[in-house]
């Protein structure tokens, strides 16, 4: 796709539609028609890249970092994800990598932030505990600490990590 609204549009819907489909895997204990979308998503995503290394690296480098972020949240006690088939209680789940593997694919559609550090830290520190308030919603995760300084915690570390994305 060369149109880059359409391009975008389709992104967007991708994201949507492959978080949804994930989330509600979780509940019936399994992610493979998460894993399948995201996984095609990721081909055709670095397939048409225009800058297919350096889009891989950031793929790369987001699927270490989130779920290492998440790792931490577990080891501190704030979250307890929901799986049958976690190795470890402080590894996440294979749905969480998925999502984060999603999350990488669509970060270019924060470009517009580049330049806009004070909105990317807001963005940051709002969309991302926003993201885990979903996930535990919809019965992803649960929370071991109380709500508000779970929420601001989380809120702080992605206002930090978020504009340097």
């Amino acid at each position: 796709m060369r149109n880059p609204f359409l391009n975008r549009t389709f992104s967007t819907a991708i994201f949507y539609i492959g978080w949804v489909i994930c989330l509600q895997e979780v509940s019936k204990e399994h992610s493979y028609y998460g894993f399948l979308l995201v996984f095609c998503f990721l081909i055709y995503f670095l397939y048409y890249s225009a800058c297919r290394k350096a889009d891989a690296l950031l793929l790369f480098l987001i699927l270490l970092i989130g779920p290492f972020s998440d790792m931490i949240y577990a080891h501190f006690g704030l979250l307890k994800y929901h799986s049958m088939h976690q190795l470890h209680s402080l590894i996440p789940p294979l749905w969480v990598f998925i999502l984060w593997a999603l999350f990488g694919a669509n970060v270019h559609l924060f470009s517009w932030l580049k330049h806009r550090w004070w909105l990317s830290t807001l963005l940051g520190a709002v969309g991302g505990p926003a993201s885990y308030f979903s996930v535990i919603k919809l019965g992803g995760a649960s929370l071991l600490k109380p709500l508000p300084f779970t929420m601001v915690t989380i809120g702080g570390v992605w206002a930090i990590f978020f504009p340097f994305l």
